[in-house]
This record gives structure tokens, sequence and C-alpha cells, in this order.
């Protein structure tokens, strides 16, 4: 589905790149857990992995990394005869639990943990606009939504989030 997506983008002249997330691990997530300032013995990655906060990180800190390459990527493109990347307008998309990273990225807050007691901010400035397709609600994932407000109230704009019917 993917794939079919960034065809579609790419055939409007758009460069698309799809983001291969690694798979947590202890010795990643006490990176991770150390970039969220939880401390190494609170840090463990949760049977269910998908159903924690700490998996919003690895996803956002993976596309950071894409992020950071840009500049890079575009020279690269440039020294073989290509245009150069537009790096001052990049969007970020996702699908799942890979809309995680795009509203993490626009602002969104979250509990990285079950036993986090401060949601986490891991804005990053660099994306101009985020879609986030089939994205999980609040109670998942270390979102929420109670009388201190929700996970996407400090989020900035533009941002596209998208589900349907039996999602």
């Amino acid at each position: 589905q993917a794939t079919e997506w960034g065809h579609a983008i790419a055939s409007d002249g758009y460069v698309v790149l799809h983001v291969a997330h690694v798979t947590p691990t202890a010795e990643t997530g006490l990176a991770v857990c150390g970039v969220a300032s939880i401390p190494p013995a609170d840090c463990q990655i949760p049977a269910d992995v998908e159903d924690s906060g700490l998996l919003a990180l690895f996803k956002s800190l993976d596309v950071i990394a894409v992020l950071d390459k840009l500049p890079a990527i575009s020279d690269m493109a440039v020294s073989k005869g290509l245009p150069a990347l537009d790096v001052a307008r990049v969007a970020v998309a996702g699908w799942s639990a890979g809309s995680r990273a795009p509203v993490v990225l626009m602002g969104a807050k979250f509990y990285p943990l079950p036993t986090s007691t401060t949601p986490f901010s891991l804005a990053d400035a660099r994306p101009v606009a985020v879609v986030g397709l089939s994205p999980i609600g609040p109670g998942y994932a270390g979102l929420f939504e109670d009388a201190s407000g929700n996970s996407w109230q400090s989020m900035r704009g533009p941002g596209l989030i998208a589900t349907g019917d039996m999602d």
C-alpha cells in the first residue's frame, strides 16, 4: 500500500522516501529512553510495544535521522545531475502505527511508557506539513485526552488526519 501511495505522489513530481523503521531491542530501547530522560531502570520495552508510546519515540527518531540526511541526499542528487531537493518544504506522512511520527514531529505530546507521569514532546521544526492516515486515538500508545488537555493541542499545522469506517 505504501508503495502505491509513493508512486502516486512521486508521479506528481515530489520526492518520496520510505522509512524502514528499526525493530526495538533492549539496547536501542535504552538509547531511546535516554532521549526522553527515562531512567534506565524504568526503561523496559513492553511486551506489546505497539501499545506503548515508546514506539512513537522509535519511529520519530527514525524520521529525524532521515531529515538530518536530506541535505546530503540533495547534494548527492545534484552531483549526479539531478535537481536539488527543497529541504525547506518537507512533509511527513504515515499510516497506522507509522502515523505516530508525523504527529509527534508536529508537536503532539504523549506518554512514552505507561509509567510516565509527564507527557513528552519531540517536535521538530523541519516538517512544514504532516499527513496521518488511520491514526490511533487517545488511551492507546501513550496518547491522551483528559482534564489537563490532549495529545494534539500543542501541534502546529498544517496537518491532515484521515480515517474511515472499520479502520
